[in-house]
């Protein structure tokens, strides 16, 4: 939350999107919730990519899906009861789906597959999400494991409609042209489970961590 505090001083939340994928998209959202109890600003925009958002794993997709996902064949529940070292799995920091939402969360882009362990995380926290109001898409890819496919069609495709979500959460005078961002998250997308080195360019404060279970602060 420091790092948080110290990036909306420094840019304003209104020049922040925050992001994750898998555990980083746990974090992503419990960082929101954290935020707002803490009298902090919401960034303009949050991307969750395949979230796991309830450590209870009581979603469906945790049973229909079990072993159909082929990153993900299995709930990871010794791995939740390790990370919350004693804690309740339910608490909203831990799992940020029971936490309380209102209209004024900043917009949100939810993404999953139709194999993805964690389907159900995504389905659950884009209804709570409608009905109080708030701004939320949700992108479903057919037979979509955890993850995605690694660079394929449907992986360029997924970053396309992250890179128009972020270009309209930002305001006009910072953002950045939705073709230089395109190439810079496909460039993301391809090294996603490779952990190979690609050079971004020279957007500002864009730092993409290796491997899925990352978190994303886009600042311009």
């Amino acid at each position: 939350m420091a790092v948080y505090r110290h990036v909306v001083d420094q840019y304003g939340a209104d020049r922040i999107v925050l992001g994750g994928r898998s555990a980083g998209g746990n974090l992503a959202l419990s960082s929101i919730l954290l935020a707002r109890d803490e009298g902090l600003p919401s960034p303009a925009g949050v991307v969750l990519l395949s979230p796991e958002l309830d450590l209870t794993e009581s979603g469906d997709s945790f049973q229909t899906n079990r072993t159909v996902d082929v990153v993900l064949p299995n709930p990871l529940m010794p791995n939740n009861l390790l990370y919350a070292d004693g804690a309740d799995l339910s608490h909203p920091y831990l799992s940020p789906l029971f936490g309380e939402m209102s209209a004024e969360f900043p917009p949100i882009f939810l993404q999953s597959g139709t194999r993805d362990l964690f389907l159900s995380n995504a389905v659950r926290l884009h209804r709570k999400l409608r009905h109080v109001g708030a701004r939320v898409e949700l992108h479903v890819f057919e037979a979509m494991p955890h993850g995605g496919f690694s660079g394929s069609p449907k992986d360029m495709e997924l970053a396309a409609e992250v890179v128009r979500f972020v270009t309209e959460c930002l305001p006009s005078s910072v953002r950045l042209t939705i073709g230089t961002l395109r190439r810079r998250m496909e460039a993301v997308v391809c090294c996603e489970r490779t952990n190979q080195r690609h050079d971004l360019g020279n957007v500002p404060q864009m730092r993409p961590c290796s491997g899925r279970n990352r978190m994303i602060a886009l600042t311009t």
